[in-house]
């Protein structure tokens, strides 16, 4: 549960960290390095990151998934 609890402390950050990197690395075929700057980021403030990062990069995956699927992010 407190697992569940810091991943959803972490969702605002997220959404912001995830629209800002692409924002500023608008380019295809480089999301494991756009994942790597998120990871490394958040692991700068929230050492324990490394504790629940499967389930960081999980989240992070469906919040990109979610912004490709509405067109918040646009393919080029």
């Amino acid at each position: 549960m407190n697992k569940l609890k810091t991943i959803v402390s972490l969702l605002p950050t997220i959404f912001s960290a995830v629209k800002s990197i692409e924002e500023a690395a608008n380019l295809p075929r480089i999301g494991s390095q756009k994942l790597a700057l998120l990871m490394e980021l958040i692991g700068a403030v929230y050492p324990e990151v490394d504790a629940i990062r499967e389930a960081v990069e999980k989240v992070v995956a469906a919040v990109v998934k979610f912004f490709n699927g509405v067109g918040i992010f646009k393919k080029s």
